[in-house]
């Protein structure tokens, strides 16, 4: 029953009990309101702001490339060497039956020596792109580096390996197209080149590779800060230790005073003894005026 409709006005008779009644009402359609506001709040919350606030997931990872060699051969062979050969082996492999094997010999000629694999005829497009293989290194030659290419229709861009080449064992390489080149971002790679190269003096140089595929969607990871060296940069000025003010617990440390080094007392009968710089009525050009006149007295 509504208290407030129309003929209900002081039900009982009792004006007492009435305005007990009331005040119950205005209670219960308070809490009704606050309820119903408090559901509205917490409803827009969640269908709008938190989603925004919150990471979204990352695209799921997507193999868009990927070449075992256990279908046959579709790469060419390129080298500046003497002796070159190319084509699958059955040993040694990484997975599978068959990788795919290049090698050549050493060329005083030359100033270094390329031996390489080249996957033309490709329309791979950059999207958080990773290109992965595995290789196997092995003869006498002395190699330098191995380096990757990618090409698009109107640009090659390479990259050096940064390690260093790993000899008579199997070893992974994944590298994010924008390591390679920032301006692969988005673009189109029609050309992977994989090169390893050895010293032009003598020996012979044999790489296999295998399991070599292209991932989209692959979230970086982030490396952790490099340390930060505490020797003093050139020329820095180094403070002396009871000088510095450090933070401990989220509070400044208060440094030691020498010998000597007392605060100036205020001279008798200022007006800003006993008043903080910066309060009423003593601002710190005042404090500052008086200590001058302390000292010359």
């Amino acid at each position: 029953m509504d208290e407030f409709a129309p003929g209900n006005r002081n039900p009982s008779g009792d004006p007492l009990a009435d305005r007990k009644v009331t005040a119950m009402t205005w209670r219960r359609r308070s809490t009704a309101w606050y309820s119903v506001t408090l559901l509205a709040t917490v409803a827009a919350l969640v269908a709008g702001v938190l989603p925004a606030d919150l990471p979204r997931a990352a695209a799921a990872e997507q193999v868009v490339f990927s070449d075992g060699f256990e279908s046959g051969n579709s790469w060419i062979f390129y080298t500046n060497g003497s002796g070159g050969s190319f084509g699958l082996t059955s040993s040694p492999v990484h997975s599978g039956v068959a990788a795919l094997a290049m090698s050549a010999g050493a060329d005083p000629s030359q100033p270094e020596i390329g031996i390489a694999a080249i996957r033309d005829g490709l329309s791979i497009t950059e999207d958080s792109s990773v290109l992965s293989f595995w290789y196997y290194a092995s003869g006498d030659a002395s190699y330098r580096n191995i380096s990757v290419e990618l090409h698009t229709t109107s640009q090659a861009y390479y990259h050096l390996l940064p390690d260093v080449v790993v000899t008579g064992r199997w070893h992974q390489v994944s590298i994010p197209f924008t390591d390679v080149s920032s301006a692969l971002a988005g673009a189109t790679v029609s050309e992977i080149v994989i090169k390893a190269v050895t010293d032009p003096a003598a020996g012979t140089g044999s790489v296999v590779l295998d399991d070599i595929s292209v991932t989209d969607g692959v979230v970086p990871v982030a490396q952790p800060p490099s340390a930060i060296s505490a020797v003093p940069a050139p020329g820095a000025t180094q403070a002396a230790g009871s000088r510095v003010g450090l933070r401990w617990h989220g509070g400044p440390a208060r440094p030691r005073r020498e010998p000597g080094e007392g605060r100036r007392a205020l001279p008798r009968g200022s007006a800003c003894r006993g008043v903080r710089a910066g309060e009423t009525p003593c601002g710190v050009a005042a404090i500052l005026a008086d200590r001058e006149r302390g000292a010359e007295q």
